[in-house]
């Protein structure tokens, strides 16, 4: 199968992006991936809440 880019979020810190990506795979949800797609700000909020 292809992969298609469907995202770019920028972060300050590799910590950061690590813990978000781990964060999204841990969802294993397709729906979730999907609104974080649409709404990227849910990142914002996920690390902020951690």
């Amino acid at each position: 199968s292809d992969w298609e880019l469907k995202l770019i979020f920028k972060t300050n810190t590799k910590e950061e992006s690590l813990y978000l990506e781990r964060f999204v795979k841990k969802m294993k949800s397709r729906k979730f991936t999907e609104k974080v797609i649409l709404n990227p700000g849910i990142l914002e909020e996920i690390w902020r809440n951690r």
